[in-house]
């Protein structure tokens, strides 16, 4: 798992953040009460894209035009096989590549860095509309160097 984003999961938590009471029981790090999760998937990923990626950050700001039967791909729906090793028809680069952000075109247009990439197109969300915040980024950047686990 990433520090920056069990860091910040164990933010969330009032207890969390809080000092701990004396309980004379070993002081547990933040990141360490932040990592419930001991049911990993089997490439050994604790981060899930529906419940880390695509709840929290990708149905709200990218559902609404990114859907199923729609001309805008690719579809952002709660099946990440809809991104997860398909191409993007920018040289072979994928939407998303298990393990790679610099070869996952999801990554480039969610950071305003598709001009790297391809010669025109917007970074995602397209304005007016506000970029995705520092949490989702992180979150979208873990789950892909983590191994992109549905």
């Amino acid at each position: 798992m990433r520090l920056v984003p069990a860091l910040f999961a164990a933010c969330l938590t009032a207890s969390a953040c809080l000092p701990a009471e004396d309980t004379g029981e070993a002081d547990t790090s933040p990141a360490e009460a932040a990592d419930t999760d001991t049911d990993t998937d089997t490439d050994g990923s604790s981060l899930s894209y529906v419940d880390d990626v695509y709840l929290p950050f990708l149905k709200e700001n990218c559902g609404e035009c990114h859907v199923e039967d729609s001309y805008v791909h690719p579809p952002i729906t709660a099946d990440a096989s809809h991104l997860v090793g398909v191409p993007a028809g920018r040289d072979g680069m994928a939407y998303v590549t298990p393990g790679s952000l610099e070869t996952s075109f999801l990554w480039f247009k969610v950071n305003d860095r598709q001009d790297e990439i391809v010669d025109d197109g917007t970074r995602m969300p397209p304005p007016p509309e506000v970029p995705l915040p520092d949490p989702a980024l992180a979150a979208i950047e873990a789950w892909i160097e983590d191994g992109a686990a549905p």
